[in-house]
């Protein structure tokens, strides 16, 4: 293949990225130059990965325990938020969607909650300087029904205040039916808030089925499993659902067998909706240059492929711009 450049200078844009996997040892490390001290060194995070990883591997890696004192209290990540955006700048991403996890409650006050999230925004802006526009999405988790019924009133709440741009649902695709939360959706389309769904990473096409039956989503995260129902396939093909296709994780958390074996060069071949995305960069030791490169390497996308994925990736945003 002739010499494309290289992949830094190719637009990128990313949706599906969750801002308590960010961190990893090279940041802890640049920090720490800057007299900045999370209480972690960089060796902490250089962690080994099996030969032939499991969604229970990802579950009980070590890395969350690691870094989440470093997290906390919730104004420490305004030190990771600034140096993530440094580097997406440096890799020409202009549009960014982070998921904030966890943070809906750290105050149980709802107008210190309205400052934090005011503080995340503030921090994205000053950061950016122009280069990238940042938004934010609530990620919540599959579980019990009143937690996530208390979870959406201050979803709505910080909405309304202009601070998130949607809602996630994430974590154990086992853990709840998207069809058990089906009036909660409905409340968080009727504000006109994006919605993106996780369905078809731990499971297989019945949990995209009950996301797109049931959930109201504009995009689904992941979306593997779409590739192994052709019917399935046909209808987001026919919908245009967004499906945000995080190569390196899937093939780290064992959703495919291997890079090779990723649907996304079907994804491609087929011209469908889709971004390219890196989900936990810190955990899975990725980045979106890496991401393209491999996907350059692997199935030989070209400069067109990438623009069209450029193109498609900032209209399923849920910022348009």
């Amino acid at each position: 293949m002739a010499d494309q450049g290289s992949v830094s200078e190719i637009p990128k844009a990313e949706l599906h990225c969750h801002m308590d996997g960010i961190l990893d040892a090279r940041m802890v490390a640049d920090l720490l130059r800057e007299g900045q001290d999370l209480g972690l060194r960089p060796e902490q995070l250089d962690l080994p990965w099996p030969e032939h990883p499991t969604m229970e591997d990802f579950v009980r890696c070590p890395y969350h325990g690691l870094t989440a004192p470093a997290l906390n209290p919730p104004e420490r990540r305004l030190l990771i938020l600034e140096w993530h955006i440094r580097r997406l700048t440096e890799q020409n991403v202009t549009y960014a969607e982070v998921m904030l996890n966890g943070l809906l409650f750290a105050y149980e006050d709802e107008g210190k909650t309205r400052e934090l999230f005011q503080s995340f925004h503030d921090m994205a802006v000053k950061a950016a300087k122009g280069k990238v526009r940042v938004v934010f999405l609530a990620a919540i988790a599959r579980g019990p029904r009143e937690k996530i019924e208390r979870q959406t009133d201050r979803i709505m709440m910080l909405h309304k205040a202009g601070l998130i741009a949607g809602v996630a649902l994430a974590g154990d695709e086992g853990a709840c039916a998207v069809e058990s939360l089906t009036d909660i959706f409905e409340r968080l389309k009727a504000t006109g808030m994006g919605i993106e769904i996780h369905a078809g990473e731990g499971m297989g096409p019945e949990s995209v089925w009950d996301a797109l039956e049931n959930g109201y989503p504009d995009r689904i995260g992941h979306g593997a499993a779409v590739f192994q129902d052709e019917k399935l396939l046909e209808e987001v093909r026919k919908r245009n659902i967004h499906i945000e296709m995080c190569p390196t994780s899937n093939v780290k958390t064992g959703s495919v067998s291997s890079i090779e074996e990723h649907p996304i060069r079907k994804a491609n071949e087929l011209k469908m909706n889709f971004s390219i995305n890196t989900d936990d960069p810190g955990i899975f030791g990725c980045s979106m240059d890496s991401e393209f490169g491999l996907l350059r390497k692997t199935f030989g996308f070209t400069a067109e492929d990438f623009n069209r994925i450029h193109q498609n990736t900032l209209q399923a945003g849920m910022v348009t711009l």
